[in-house]
C-alpha cells in the first residue's frame, strides 16, 4: 500500500542520478523493498546495492527524517486543540470517571511540566549569564 507521503528534490546536494532518486520516492512510499524497486523500475538487487551505498543512504535517511520533521511540525499546530478536548472530556458529565480523572490529570500533570520547563530555562538563562560574566572576567584579567 503506498502513502502519499512526498519529500523535496535532492537538488544535487547528493550527486544523485534521477533513478536514484525516483528509488528513494519508491522507497518511502511502499512498503517493501521489492515493491519500491518495482516502483521504480529497477531490480531489487540494484536497491539494495544503492542502499549500500553511503550518498545513496544519507540521501534516503535525510529524506525520512525530513517526513518525521514534517510530522513532529503538525503535532506541534495541533496541540493548541488538545487543551480544550481535555477540558470538554473532563467537564463531561456523561463521560465515566476514569475518563473525566485522566483528563483532569494529563490537564495537571501538562501545566506542572510546563512551570518546570519554564523554571528550567530561568535557571539555563541565569547559569548562562554568570559563565559569560566569569569568561569575561577572565579575559579581562589577561
Amino acid at each position: 500500500m503506498e502513502t502519499q507521503q512526498q519529500t523535496e528534490p535532492s537538488d544535487d546536494l547528493y550527486g544523485l542520478a534521477p533513478k536514484e532518486e525516483t528509488a528513494i520516492q519508491a522507497l518511502i512510499s511502499n512498503r517493501t523493498l521489492k515493491d519500491a524497486a518495482a516502483a521504480a523500475g529497477i531490480s531489487d538487487t540494484t536497491l539494495w546495492r544503492w542502499l549500500r551505498k553511503p550518498h545513496f543512504r544519507k540521501a534516503y535517511l535525510d529524506a525520512r527524517r525530513r517526513i518525521v520533521q514534517q510530522s513532529v511540525a503538525r503535532f506541534q499546530q495541533l496541540t493548541s486543540d488538545a487543551p480544550g478536548v481535555l477540558h470538554s472530556i473532563m467537564i463531561d458529565e456523561s463521560q465515566n470517571g476514569a475518563t473525566r480523572i485522566a483528563a483532569a490529570k494529563m490537564i495537571v500533570g501538562s501545566a506542572l511540566k510546563g512551570v518546570e520547563l519554564e523554571d528550567y530555562g530561568e535557571r539555563v538563562d541565569e547559569i548562562e549569564a554568570a559563565l559569560r560574566e566569569k569568561v569575561a572576567q577572565t579575559v579581562s584579567l589577561r
